[in-house]
């Protein structure tokens, strides 16, 4: 713990603009006012795009309201300055999975300011850009992964993942696939994600348009284990039909619809069960769990498949494709 009286210097930052209903995205200077008690300075050494970031580059009101922004939800860096008991200046730490970048000012600076409750140790072992390839993506895919674990999800049928060129349906598919377990991937375009898809270990590769084409029955033939959904709508409407006896369906985004029109002979004659996940609702026990998990993933060459890394300075340009959908897998930068 250091001195309270700081008076921290100018960072460069991300800054998401808004003028009438038009945004505008660069790098500038911030000011950020002086640390409260059981705060921290981060000095970033890397951060990441998140679906949330797009949301807010988008103008979500649910997430931000107030503009100029700086977004970013994920972090690993050095502590730089501390009005904590729990670090001290110079640890390597990261911030994942927390609600920074909504309630807070994001990650995408030089300097990012925390309290301390979000903030974890690096191990001495992990190289410091190891966490953030996972991120918050990785971090829910694994959580996914525990669920169907736990609930003993069989490997008679595969396992659908929606939204499969994403951070979340890449990572659910890499872990997935390095468990033994068969996986159908689901994406908007099957041509183009084909080959990536099959290199990470996805099985088949369909189009997730067939959910829109599905004769409306109240039981459907048994096709899926379980579906690790980041879609929402007609995935989850018809998915559900579609699941064996005692299946589970993983609901973690909702990129076509929040809504979904859902027939209840699935749950009361095959017992399947939706499970809605949140990673900053986490435990601290099972955060360090999912950590070690993931971890054990990290020498796996299929890994290179899943992230691109670029230098901070072209993040609006890289912000305006993923605002396009002009992008997949993760996008990581180092600052």
């Amino acid at each position: 713990m250091q001195n309270k009286k700081f008076f921290f210097k100018k960072s460069k930052a991300l800054l998401i603009k808004k003028k009438k209903k038009k945004f505008t995205f660069i790098i500038d200077e911030i000011k950020l006012s002086n640390l409260n008690k059981d705060e921290v300075v981060i000095k970033v050494f890397y951060t990441c795009f998140n679906f949330k970031d797009i949301l807010i580059g988008k103008g979500n009101p649910g997430l931000v309201r107030n503009y100029p922004h700086v977004p970013g939800i994920d972090c690993t860096g050095k502590v730089y300055y501390s009005n904590s008991n729990k670090f001290k200046k110079g640890d390597n730490v990261m911030v994942i999975a927390r609600p920074s970048g909504v309630k807070s000012f994001g990650t995408m600076s030089n300097y990012f300011v925390a309290p301390s409750k979000w903030i974890e140790k690096i191990p001495s072992k992990i190289n410091m850009n190891i966490p953030i390839i996972f991120g918050t993506a990785g971090f829910t895919a694994m959580l996914a992964v525990q669920n169907i674990i736990k609930n003993k999800v069989s490997k008679k049928f595969p396992i659908l993942v929606t939204g499969a060129t994403g951070g979340v349906g890449l990572m659910s598919i890499f872990f997935l696939s390095n468990l033994g377990y068969k996986i159908f991937a689901a994406t908007t375009n099957v041509k183009k994600n084909y080959n990536s898809l099959k290199k990470i270990g996805a099985k088949k590769v369909i189009d997730l348009k067939e959910f829109n084409k599905i004769i409306d029955l109240p039981i459907l033939k048994i096709k899926y284990s379980a579906i690790i959904d980041n879609v929402g709508g007609n995935v989850i409407s018809y998915g559900l039909r579609e699941l064996l006896q005692n299946g589970i369906l993983i609901s973690v985004g909702n990129v076509e619809s929040n809504h979904s029109r859902i027939n209840i002979l699935p749950f009361i004659l095959r017992g399947v069960k939706i499970i809605g996940i949140n990673s900053e609702n986490v435990s601290n026990i099972l955060r360090k769990k999912i950590w070690n998990d993931i971890y054990k993933n990290i020498k796996n060459k299929k890994l290179d498949l899943l992230y691109k890394k670029y230098n901070f300075k072209v993040v609006p340009k890289i912000f305006k494709k993923m605002l396009k959908n002009n992008y997949r897998g993760r996008i990581i930068f180092k600052i």
